[in-house]
């Protein structure tokens, strides 16, 4: 831990200053493989990540006051979030000036931005999850990232059938989709 706390403390410090203060988000810069500049929810769910995580690093070196800072930076990127991309109406968008809703999966990813049992994320998932089988069945051109989709949803979803709706993503990538001139 000592050999890399100057550099967990350096990048947080940096994540903790990289907010826009009008919405409390994370300034805009290039989330995901996007030219653009955008603030959504990966850009706050993976800062989120970060700045807990390095605060329990902080606390375990007994920094405390340093840990305190960054979770208050945490929970107000957290509060910001849940007010400018929640809805009870639409549910999750992404806070992009043209609207979209592109990025809403990055919730299932295991950063606890929301317990899992939160009706609001077992919610997205399921819907996450239709979407992305319509797509590998063929039933819709709409959708990306089935992948993600498939494991975020095992994550957080426990119903049974649910996973099994999951798993057929996996088993349709690999077997319907995938052929021989698949690569990357």
């Amino acid at each position: 831990i000592d050999d890399v706390w100057p550099t967990v403390k350096k990048a947080t410090n940096f994540i903790e200053s990289w907010e826009d203060e009008e919405t409390g988000l994370m300034w805009y810069a290039n989330e995901d493989d996007n030219a653009e500049y955008t603030q959504g929810l990966q850009g706050a769910n993976t800062s989120y990540l970060a700045l807990r995580s390095a605060a329990r690093m902080a606390k375990h070196l007994g920094n405390n006051e340093l840990a305190q800072s960054w979770l208050a930076r945490a929970d107000g990127l957290r509060s910001a979030t849940m007010d400018l991309m929640y809805s009870e109406e639409e549910g999750f968008t992404d806070y992009q000036e043209d609207g979209t809703a592109a990025g809403r999966g990055w919730l299932g990813w295991p950063t606890h931005f929301l317990d899992y049992d939160d009706p609001r994320i077992q919610d997205l998932m399921k819907k996450r999850l239709d979407d992305q089988l319509a797509l590998v069945r063929g039933e819709s051109g709409n959708g990306a990232y089935p992948t993600k989709a498939a494991i975020s949803s095992a994550i957080v979803l426990s119903n049974e059938e649910d996973r099994k709706r999951a798993l057929e993503i996996a088993e349709r990538l690999a077997t319907e989709i995938a052929n021989e001139d698949t690569w990357t």
